[in-house]
């Protein structure tokens, strides 16, 4: 059941993507009139649909963007891109969009090892859409994961379509069509804020088990989800009901456990498994989660004795 679902999702997601490849590869700007009225607080300034190709001189510095304040909103159907904000570099896969203010400290580039790097894009203006702008990054962090029925995405698509249309002439329309942007961006980070969280979780618990005989730190498990550590580890907590250090902890200790019932594995060779070390810190950390030392469950491996349970599992 959870299989079906998942590939519904992807069906979903690609259905959506194909739908935005499917407009013509076009830069618009709608540029403000000289009387552009003041209660207006949003716009839309520039939509397109581009590919860029290796080669492509593409690459911009949001520090180097003039003075007049933006928010980009970028959503990547192909390739793959680069963000550099916050300190650190974020690929830009399919389905990945990134939410950007500008002027700021911020860059994003086509990679030299990426072939292409395919997606739409809306860069919006105006006080009050800046300032929301910003409320959604702060709740979905500076790269989301839209879901396939995002209404984030499909408001983009119709905004472009509607623009190659030519059907954006009034400042008026293109402030109505700016709200309703954002207001379909807001409503993702309420109705779908536990399933980003979810997929967060997911690709954590992915890491874990891809990495189980490593040193696993959480800054590993942010970097694997895409988010920066103080985003992931709320976002994993809501998801998992646990801190990301706690899960490690646990996962670990119950891949010993099942290490530990072969009675050819030693207490060493388990720690050695679970990326530990130091044996002696892997006992303790082993008796804080089941309650028992790996000694005293590994008594069962002498004959006429029942094997003794750990305290919890993990699943």
């Amino acid at each position: 059941m959870l299989f079906a679902k998942i590939k519904g999702r992807r069906n979903a997601m690609r259905k959506e993507i194909e739908k935005a490849r499917s407009l013509p590869l076009k830069d618009l700007s709608f540029f403000l009139p000289p009387d552009y009225p003041a209660e207006l607080k949003a716009t839309i300034l520039g939509a397109g649909h581009e590919r860029k190709r290796a080669g492509d001189d593409y690459d911009w510095h949001g520090n180097k963007r003039g003075t007049t304040e933006l928010f980009i909103w970028q959503y990547t159907l192909a390739g793959r891109g680069m963000l550099s904000y916050g300190g650190r570099n974020y690929n830009l896969l399919p389905g990945d969009a990134m939410l950007l203010n500008a002027p700021e400290d911020h860059r994003y580039w086509l990679p030299r090892n990426s072939g292409e790097w395919e997606f739409i894009y809306l860069t919006l203006g105006g006080s009050e859409l800046i300032r929301l702008g910003l409320v959604a990054r702060q709740r979905l962090g500076v790269v989301v994961q839209h879901p396939a029925d995002s209404p984030a995405v499909q408001s983009a698509t119709n905004i472009i379509s509607a623009g190659l249309k030519h059907r954006l002439k009034s400042r008026y329309e293109l402030s109505r069509r700016a709200y309703s942007f954002m207001m379909d961006l807001l409503s993702e980070t309420a109705g779908n804020m536990r399933g980003q969280n979810e997929i967060a979780a997911q690709k954590a618990r992915a890491y874990c088990l891809d990495h189980m005989s490593e040193r696993i730190t959480v800054e590993d498990l942010a970097e694997a989800a895409n988010l920066s550590r103080w985003h992931f580890s709320r976002a994993f907590r809501e998801a998992a009901g646990t801190s990301p250090g706690r899960y490690i902890l646990e996962a670990k200790m119950l891949f010993a456990s099942h290490l530990l019932l072969n009675p050819a594995t030693t207490v060493k060779e388990a720690a050695a498994m679970c990326g530990y070390h130091d044996t002696s810190y892997f006992c303790k950390s082993f008796k804080l989660i089941h309650g028992i030392t790996p000694g005293e469950f590994c008594v069962p491996r002498f004959p006429g004795k029942k094997p003794l349970k750990p305290r919890t599992q993990h699943t």
